[in-house]
């Protein structure tokens, strides 16, 4: 999903969506590919150097995952455990920066070494002595249960399926900012840094997909929320 109060698009175009394609979050990151039929059609990105066309901005407000940002002190005696506000982790879209060692930390498990970590899908993540009671920063995604996606987004009252039936959607084209959280988690971000298409509608850091623009804000603890500078290539 994307923060619509800080967001803005230059300009708003329907397109139909491609044969076996849906969008299923708002904000998912569209490229352009052939409707098979001579004609072009939108999609959700997925890593490819397709052409980049913009945000997706639908009625069909299907929020399934979220990410958070949390920092932490580890243990300074055993056990080195720390549990995550929330369950449900999604272990390949995770983050974890030693603060106090200023480094990135990799997942080992189930037993880490130093500079290592182990991250459990029920959000329990184990440290090695090596780590005691430095500070840490873990960014993650995690799947949304039904009770906190209505409590945290609620649902549209009219029209929240009109794209499953007229088979289009509309997308924020040209150039504008987002504030999205349909950001791949598990690398690092710099302000001023390139932001390209990655899989599953996401943006990303990495050296994939298409050139989507640059970061404007980073995520953080109180807004997890990445910014991005965006212009499209039609």
């Amino acid at each position: 999903m994307f923060d619509t109060q800080r967001s803005y698009f230059n300009d708003l175009r329907e397109k139909p969506l491609a044969p076996g394609a849906s969008v299923l979050e708002e904000g998912q990151c569209m490229v352009l590919v052939s409707d098979g039929a001579g004609g072009l059609a939108a999609k959700p990105s997925a890593g490819a150097a397709d052409l980049f066309l913009g945000f997706a901005i639908t009625d069909a407000k299907k929020v399934l995952t979220d990410v958070v940002v949390e920092t932490f002190n580890i243990p300074a005696v055993a056990p080195f455990t720390v549990n995550l506000r929330n369950s449900g982790v999604i272990i390949a879209e995770m983050r974890v920066y030693n603060n106090t060692a200023g480094s990135a930390m990799l997942p080992i498990c189930p037993a880490p070494g130093a500079t290592q970590y182990c991250a459990t899908a029920a959000g329990l993540m184990t440290f090695n002595i090596a780590e005691a009671g430095n500070s840490v920063t873990v960014t993650y995604r995690y799947n949304l249960t039904f009770a906190q996606i209505m409590e945290k987004f609620h649902q549209r009252a009219i029209n929240n399926t009109a794209q499953d039936f007229f088979g289009s959607v509309a997308v924020g084209c040209l150039e504008g900012e987002i504030f999205t959280s349909l950001y791949d988690a598990s690398v690092a971000y710099t302000i001023g840094g390139a932001v390209n298409s990655g899989t599953d509608g996401k943006v990303t850091s990495a050296a994939v997909g298409s050139a989507v623009g640059v970061v404007s804000k980073l995520p953080s603890v109180s807004d997890p929320f990445l910014g991005v500078l965006y212009k499209s290539g039609v």
